[in-house]
């Protein structure tokens, strides 16, 4: 799955959630999103099993901690992983975050990250309620008998996958679908 992530983020040119394939940047991006499977996501799998034993989680902990200390650092200056842009990594990113409360750590070591971290909740925020706004607009067309054209519908439904990266997209997405009459 980790190879072909790439692709998945480019699928929808309009989200630009990654950049154009054969960049440097898209290489940035496969590093990236490299270290957040290999080196973050994959040191939860022991946290969230109950056979580890306690001292094993302990030092999965710590060793977490470490490389969370070194992606703050990565971030000092910076939007986002790749500077100003928001791509796929820092959806992913965002949401290994998340999963440090569940076993019991938090982001108050890591300024940078607990900036960042806002920074990408706010954008969740506001891509909710846009996503909301449209999806009343689409329902009020279709109630009235508008008939949708196709671009509009694709161009929606293309919004709502450049959301699909972040950590609650199946509702934001399913929410911004409802059934039309498209001519």
């Amino acid at each position: 799955f980790r190879a072909r992530r790439p692709r998945w983020c480019s699928r929808n040119s309009a989200a630009r959630l990654a950049p154009p394939a054969g960049s440097i940047e898209r290489t940035r991006l496969q590093s990236w999103l490299n270290f957040i499977g290999t080196e973050l996501h994959k040191g939860f799998s022991p946290l969230f099993n109950p056979a580890s034993n306690a001292e094993f989680k302990t030092w999965q902990k710590q060793r977490l901690s470490e490389r969370y200390g070194w992606v703050s650092a990565q971030l000092g200056g910076k939007e986002y992983l790749l500077g100003e842009t928001f791509t796929c990594a820092d959806a992913y990113l965002f949401t290994t975050m998340g999963w440090l409360g569940f076993v019991g750590m938090d982001l108050s070591p890591w300024a940078n990250l607990q900036s960042y971290q806002a920074r990408i909740a706010a954008r969740r925020n506001r891509l909710t309620e846009r996503m909301r706004t449209r999806r009343a607009q689409l329902m009020k067309e279709s109630a009235a008998g508008d008939k949708i054209s196709p671009e509009y519908l694709s161009r929606m439904i293309g919004e709502a996958c450049s959301f699909s990266a972040s950590r609650s997209a199946h509702n934001v997405t399913s929410a911004a679908l409802v059934p039309v009459r498209v001519y």
